[in-house]
């Protein structure tokens, strides 16, 4: 009787597990499939997007987003690693995630005078992963790359 009960035990104990196996491994890939997903549509081998889509603002993760270095920025360029960036400019700011992902997005603050501006950066990467295009909303965004105009007197 004893072993009868040992046996049944053990073959739940067998039917838990399969059940939990069962379970991770489809959390595992729901997680991988949305770790691999992008906003941007037909997006070309060589980190260019058909149809260019930037998240709504609100869905940030970093909700105040950041203030980037103009430095850091200009940094930034074709054919950088995501590990390139995530160094310049930290983590993407939005649910993108890091492996499979073939875009990230930030959003970025910068000051101008007594002002504020809130911009949004699209990195787009190629089939190997580097940097293939980059893209402000609004476009203007990207002035703030361009050198200062001088105001010293010129002598």
């Amino acid at each position: 009787m004893t072993m009868n009960i040992r046996k049944q035990q053990s073959e739940k104990r067998v039917l838990i597990m399969n059940r939990a196996m069962t379970v991770l491994a489809a959390a595992l890939t729901l997680g991988l499939a949305a770790c691999s997903t992008h906003i941007s549509r037909d997006i070309t081998d060589d980190g260019r997007a058909g149809q260019l889509v930037f998240p709504d603002r609100e869905d940030a993760l970093i909700k105040d987003g950041s203030f980037p270095g103009v430095d850091a920025l200009s940094q930034v360029g074709k054919g950088m690693s995501k590990d390139q960036l995530y160094n310049l400019l930290g983590r993407p700011h939005f649910r993108e995630g890091f492996a499979g992902v073939r875009e990230w997005d930030y959003l970025f603050h910068f000051r101008e005078g007594d002002s504020l501006r809130t911009c949004q950066y699209k990195l787009i990467f190629d089939e190997n992963y580097r940097v293939g295009s980059m893209y402000w909303l609004p476009e203007d965004c990207a002035s703030v790359l361009k050198p200062a105009a001088s105001t010293a007197p010129v002598q």
